[in-house]
């Protein structure tokens, strides 16, 4: 009995004693989250973080034992209504988030109405399951302004409120856009058949942005039925935006939706799309072509493609084009038959970007059309089809075509920069169609080298006429001007005048010369400047116009001062303008007294216009005011005009823009006709305007 009684007395302390302990704890436990919610409250971004992370640990056992901490949530709610720092109040909102019951949705509403809290108010309530906060959240919209209020809409829809949708949807008609916008917005997060039918119901709105994002919005409803198994109904909301939207993203979302949702009637889709008679949504189905893979598929769009409208045809050659697809190859050549132009043209333009060595044949033919641009189009995919068995093809079949097709592929071969084909051109410039021998010239400058120039002067020897000479001659110039080292260019062609006999011939070598940039081919010019034909000093002064340097000015400059034959001194100044022209804006110098020097050497005012006319490539202040004196003089006051503009428009945009406007209002004082005062009214409107 004793030993009985002694038990319970043992028993009955240890109960105190456990009690009394876990007193001690809970008193210890409270004291510690008093201490440390006192020094959250006064915590600011940069101060020790030791309090936040020992107040983290409390919050995460307390979500590890799965309890409710009344008491823990009291403080924090008490914390929070303190005069706690911002970022202490942050804090509290974040752990309140993962521990907030119903008990907070007071304080945190509070919060949400305060533009300094609201955003940490907001996020700690979106974590709070019952419908209390979704009412609290409605009942401050109409009493919060519209930042506060876009935050709230954002929260709700991050909640997936149902209950949300009448009031969001009364929002999406709001005067302010951007609460117009987030309301549209959230009923798309918000989701499913409930958010559809929402929208479905609002798509009517006449804002065009609000339109766009309820679409966006009406779009990730159907994403959510598709995931939720609901096809058929997230299917007919694809397709509603698909055939309504205006705006092209939506347009491509809903038929990327479409085709996800049912794979394998990609191909039906697409090609329905192709169908239609809205343009933009035409041309995002097209965009989808290289989503088709399997020959089915892509057999499907070639039987369908002659049920397609000409503007939906065009559009898809253009694509294929791109695609460099070789399965709609024949799909192409007959449309390169067809009897719709602009479909046609489409085609020879794609068969030039897919086609193959066999089509040259079928490219040649429409080359020689007598429809222009089908005959232009035709040229340039023939020169612009890849590959070296093309190349071959045009080589191979270049003899054995009638004269017009060779036309062609001589171009082709010029434009294709054939190296294979030199022989073939060589072959083909002794052609007994004169038309084909000067096609062969004009390519062969193309493609020979300097290796080659022997073969072209022996055919350049064979010439008889004097138009395929000159056109000869610019093949022979252009090659001559491949070699490297400037003084062997005229080697050859000096060679190959002393041999030649024909006078037509001598000057045709001539001008030639006069292109080299050569030292001994500028003396052998010099040589003939001195000739007593007059034939030849004609010849020689021409062929100093197109010198690639300046070396020649002074001596045509001296014959226009000392010749008394008024052709040579014509000419010299034709050819010393010519020079300054060509050469001078390379050279990066002012060559204003150049030309003010031609000027007191012109006799009559076709030779000044002629000067006037150069000195419009002189960007500088300097040939600004020599120009501007000669607007005095009625005869040449419209020339003067054209080179002042031609100086000023590009110039002052990058120089000296009060000179330019300082010009500009001394050639309004008097000018030449209507159109150049227009001209210039506008130019000083713009200049004067800032």
């Amino acid at each position: 009995m004793k030993n009985l009684k002694m038990k319970n007395i043992l028993f009955l302390l240890l109960i105190s004693f456990s009690i009394s302990r876990l007193l001690a704890q809970d008193i210890q436990y409270k004291e510690k989250v008093a201490n440390l919610l006192q020094d959250i409250v006064g915590y600011e971004y940069g101060d020790d973080r030791t309090p936040l992370s020992e107040f983290e640990k409390i919050v995460v056992n307390a979500l590890n034992q799965k309890i409710n901490d009344d008491y823990l949530e009291e403080k924090m709610l008490e914390a929070l209504q303190s005069d706690a720092k911002i970022d202490g109040k942050r804090f509290i909102c974040r752990e309140l988030s993962l521990i907030g019951t119903k008990k907070s949705i007071d304080v945190l509403l509070t919060m949400v109405k305060n533009f300094k809290t609201s955003n940490m108010a907001r996020y700690a309530l979106e974590k709070i399951e019952g419908e209390e906060v979704d009412q609290g959240m409605f009942n401050l919209l109409n009493s919060v302004e519209d930042p506060i209020k876009i935050g709230i809409i954002n929260s709700l829809a991050n909640r997936k409120s149902i209950s949300s949708l009448p009031v969001l949807s009364k929002l999406v008609t709001n005067e302010n856009s951007d609460v117009a916008l987030a309301a549209s917005s959230a009923i798309g997060k918000i989701g499913g058949s409930e958010g559809a039918l929402a929208i479905e119901k609002l798509l009517l709105v006449s804002n065009y942005g609000i339109r766009k994002v309820l679409n966006d919005s009406y779009l990730k409803c159907a994403d959510d039925l598709v995931l939720e198994g609901e096809i058929d109904e997230g299917q007919k909301i694809y397709k509603k935006v698909m055939n309504n939207s205006e705006n092209s993203s939506n347009k491509l979302a809903a038929l990327k939706g479409l085709i996800k949702s049912s794979p394998k009637l990609r191909s039906d889709i697409i090609i329905d799309a192709l169908k239609s008679n809205d343009k933009l949504l035409v041309q995002i189905a097209v965009d989808q072509l290289s989503m088709l893979e399997s020959q089915s598929e892509k057999q499907k769009l070639v039987n369908e493609f002659s049920n397609l409208n000409v503007d939906t045809k065009i559009v898809l050659l253009n694509k294929i084009s791109e695609m460099k697809s070789d399965y709609y190859l024949d799909l192409v050549r007959d449309n390169c038959k067809g009897n719709f132009p602009e479909v046609k043209v489409s085609a020879i333009k794609c068969l030039g970007s897919i086609g193959k060595a066999s089509d040259v044949d079928l490219l040649s033919n429409l080359a020689t059309s007598s429809e222009s641009q089908t005959k232009l189009v035709a040229q340039t995919a023939l020169y612009s089809m890849r590959g070296k068995d093309v190349d071959k093809k045009i080589i191979d079949e270049l003899r054995n075509v009638e004269p017009k097709i060779q036309l062609e592929f001589i171009k082709a071969i010029g434009e294709r920069r054939s190296d294979n084909g030199l022989t073939a051109l060589i072959e083909a410039s002794k052609s007994k169609v004169a038309k084909v021998r000067v096609e062969a010239y004009q390519a062969l400058g193309v493609i020979a080298e300097p290796e080659h120039l022997d073969e072209l002067l022996d055919i350049f020897r064979k010439i008889e006429s004097e138009k395929e000479l000159k056109r000869m001659e610019n093949s022979i110039a252009k090659v001559a001007l491949k070699i490297e080292e400037k003084n062997k260019r005229a080697d050859l062609l000096l060679e190959s005048l002393e041999k030649t006999d024909n006078f037509e011939k001598e000057m045709s070598i001539i001008r030639i010369l006069g292109s080299t940039g050569d030292k001994n081919a500028y003396e052998k010019i010099e040589h003939f400047l001195n000739d007593e034909n007059d034939e030849v000093v004609k010849t020689a002064i021409q062929s100093l116009y197109n010198w690639p340097n300046l070396e020649p000015k002074e001596r045509l400059l001296e014959i226009v001062k000392t010749t008394k034959n008024n052709t040579h001194k014509i000419l010299a100044l034709r050819g010393y303008v010519n020079l300054l022209k060509n050469v001078g804006p390379t050279n990066k110098v002012d060559l204003t007294d150049d030309y003010a020097e031609a000027m007191n050497y012109s006799d009559n005012s076709n030779e000044q216009k002629l000067v006037l006319s150069g000195l419009g490539q002189v960007k500088t202040v300097k040939a600004v005011n020599y120009v501007l004196s000669f607007l005095d003089n009625e005869e040449l006051k419209p020339e003067a005009e054209q080179a002042l503009f031609e100086i000023l428009i590009d110039w002052i945009r990058w120089s000296d823009p009060d000179v330019g406007l300082k010009a500009f209002k001394k050639m309004a004082e008097n000018p030449s006709s209507d159109e150049t005062k227009n001209k210039l009214d506008q130019l000083i409107k713009e200049m004067t305007k800032n």
